[in-house]
């Protein structure tokens, strides 16, 4: 089990010794002494490179630490390697000499593939054209303006939804039943307090 945890987020540029760069994030798990080091990017590219440039400088590339590294969701299953190869860095293939890769999977990826039927997939096929007419019409973004973008009818029915979708829905439900059951709390107080026997309110 683990004991402690520390935590270190990068941002772009991602180069310098900015409290937001790659160097500085593995200067401070270097400091902290610990071993196994979880890698979380949106995407391979330049903070991917960097962060093996880094573990090189630091001497963390030399077996003494765990590298885990999950798969950004922008790679389809099994592309790792070949995305990887595209980086023609040497220290890139020292570092993933022993680390793991993990990858974080939608229900619909996993349920399809073994028969089984999910969820959140039926729920999205199950969106009529009335409710793509109804997001066609709040789409914010003007007509012939870059980021348009016109859902068919049969939108649902055609596409799938994109790598991660399930999670970032419960995000956003989870979010929201939140702040509904934090303005319940709220009301509740504030009727509490005008309730109370000597006239004084909230």
């Amino acid at each position: 089990n683990f004991t402690s945890i520390m935590s270190a987020m990068i941002a772009p540029p991602y180069t310098g010794f900015e409290h937001s760069s790659v160097r500085y994030a593995l200067h401070s798990i270097k400091k902290s002494t610990y071993r196994t080091v979880f890698v979380a990017l949106d995407k391979l590219g330049d903070a991917f490179e960097l962060l093996a440039d880094a573990a090189e400088e630091y001497g963390m590339n030399n077996g003494d630490y765990v590298w885990v590294i999950a798969t950004p969701s922008e790679i389809e299953l099994g592309e790792f390697p070949h995305a990887i190869g595209k980086f023609k860095n040497a220290n890139i293939t020292k570092f993933l000499n022993g680390a793991t890769s993990i990858r974080v999977m939608d229900g619909f990826d996993y349920n399809v593939a073994l028969g089984k039927k999910d969820p959140f997939l039926e729920s999205w096929k199950a969106q009529d054209s009335n409710f793509v007419d109804r997001v066609n019409a709040l789409n914010p973004i003007r007509k012939n303006r870059p980021g348009y973008f016109f859902a068919q009818p049969d939108f649902f029915q055609t596409h799938l939804p994109e790598a991660g979708a399930g999670y970032m829905y419960d995000a956003v439900i989870t979010a929201g039943l939140g702040k509904c059951i934090e303005l319940e709390l709220a009301d509740k107080a504030a009727a509490a307090g005008n309730n109370e026997p000597n006239g004084n309110k909230n």
